[in-house]
C-alpha cells in the first residue's frame, strides 16, 4: 500500500472569544536588545577570509590524474601535421588506401613517440 504524507497536526486550544478579540495577532515580547558586533580580526573584516582548504579522500586525486593524462597524450609532433604525413606517405606506396581510423593514427603516432624518445 502506498505511503500517503501526514499533515502536521495544530493543537487546539479553545479560548473564550472576548478574550480572543482581546489579544492582539501579533504576540507581546520584548525586542531583544541590539547585540554588539562580535570582534574579528582585521582580514576577516577586509574581506580576505580565506577558506579552508578543501581536502579530498585519498586515492581520489590520483584516480582523477589517472584519468586526465589516459585521456591526454602530449607527443613531440602534433595531431594535424602528423596525420597528414601519414597520409601521405601511404598514398605513395598505396595510392587505394584513402580511409584511416583515429585510433590506427593515434597508435602510429604513439609508436612513433616511443622509437623517437630514445635519440633524445
Amino acid at each position: 500500500m502506498a505511503r500517503v504524507k501526514q499533515r502536521a497536526r495544530r493543537r487546539a486550544t479553545r479560548r473564550n472569544s472576548s478574550a480572543a478579540e482581546a489579544t492582539p495577532s501579533t504576540p507581546n515580547h520584548k525586542p531583544s536588545p541590539a547585540r554588539s558586533p562580535r570582534t574579528t580580526p582585521q582580514a576577516e573584516r577586509d574581506g580576505e577570509r580565506q577558506r579552508k582548504k578543501r581536502r579530498n579522500r585519498p586515492g581520489t586525486v590520483a584516480l582523477r590524474e589517472i584519468r586526465k593524462y589516459q585521456k591526454s597524450f602530449n607527443l613531440l609532433m602534433p595531431a594535424a601535421p602528423f596525420i597528414r604525413l601519414v597520409k601521405e606517405i601511404s598514398h605513395f606506396y598505396a595510392p587505394r588506401v584513402a580511409r584511416w581510423k583515429a585510433e590506427a593514427l593515434v597508435a602510429l603516432q604513439e609508436d612513433e613517440y616511443s622509437e623517437c624518445l630514445p635519440l633524445f
